[in-house]
Parts: structure tokens; sequence; C-alpha cells
């Protein structure tokens, strides 16, 4: 018999922490030479689990955008040919879908839970119906592909959070 009182949990709570605490920082460091994309949901993107749920733990709006994502699940996966998707995206503080299908070209990382699809360079939800809420008009899907770069000036106040 095992006993497992207050100092295994004490050292199980400390190994547990040290191990998110090694993943976040190492996620960090690749994030820092990510580009950013315009509209992206999570500036930078999300390509794993752990990133994942540390962008819904730093913003609300993610969390509910997320919220029907099972992260346990994500793998990544590399699309072998190009394919047509309605994006989720984020405009003015908020979260719209694409009225008409955008190209994800081949190479590209998407997360799958085996429902749900999340684009990786932008945190993008992607999906092969229409969703809600729209906007009036897309920007370009062009506009997808453009990059935001220290150099450049930074996201609008109505593309960002």
């Amino acid at each position: 018999m095992v006993r497992r009182g207050p100092r295994w949990q004490k050292q199980g709570m400390r190994a547990a922490f040290f191990l998110a605490s090694a993943a976040l920082l190492a996620a960090e460091r690749v994030e820092e030479h990510r580009p950013v994309f315009r509209y992206s949901i999570v500036p930078g993107g999300v390509y794993s689990r752990v990133e994942l749920e540390s962008a819904r733990a730093a913003d609300p709006l993610v969390e509910a955008h997320y919220r029907p994502v099972e992260a346990e699940f994500l793998q990544p996966v590399t699309l072998r040919r190009d394919r047509l998707g309605y994006i989720s995206y984020r405009y003015d503080g908020r979260i719209f879908w694409t009225r008409h299908p955008v190209r994800i070209r081949a190479g590209e990382t998407l997360l799958c839970d085996g429902r749900r699809r999340i684009r990786a360079r932008s945190g993008s939800l992607v999906s092969d119906r229409p969703m809600s809420p729209i906007r009036l008009a897309d920007p370009p899907a062009a506009a997808f592909s453009q990059t935001v770069t220290s150099d450049s000036p930074q996201l609008s106040a109505r593309e960002s959070r």
C-alpha cells in the first residue's frame, strides 16, 4: 500500500508547476520569432496544447471562442494540399467568421481535436460550413496573409483586442 500524504502532494504540485513553467518559457521563446498575421485570434498563433491553454488563460475573448475545443485531443496536422475553409478572425475587439471560404495553403499546420480545427499561424478556427457572427464585408482574402512586424505600424485599434 502506497501512502500519499501532504508531502507527496507538495512534491507532485512542484513537479507539475516546474513542467508547466518550463513548457511556457519554451513556448514564449519560440513565439518571439513568429510572424504575427493581421486579424489573428492569437498574435503569433497557437502550435500546441500548452500554447492554446496559455492563450485561453490570458484572454477571455479567446477562452470563449475556444470553449468547444477539446485541448487534450489536439494533434498537429500539416496540409498536403490547398483547401478552402471559413475562418474566424478578430476585428474591433470581437471575433467574426468570413462570409466566403478562404484558401489555406498546403504546408500550413492545423491543430485538430477530431472535430474542430485551428489554423496554427493565427489561432483562427476553421470550418467547412458558414458560421456566425459575420460582418457585412470581409477583409480582402490577401489581408489574412499580411504580417505585422516590429518595423511596421501595429494592428489598428479596430483589429486588436
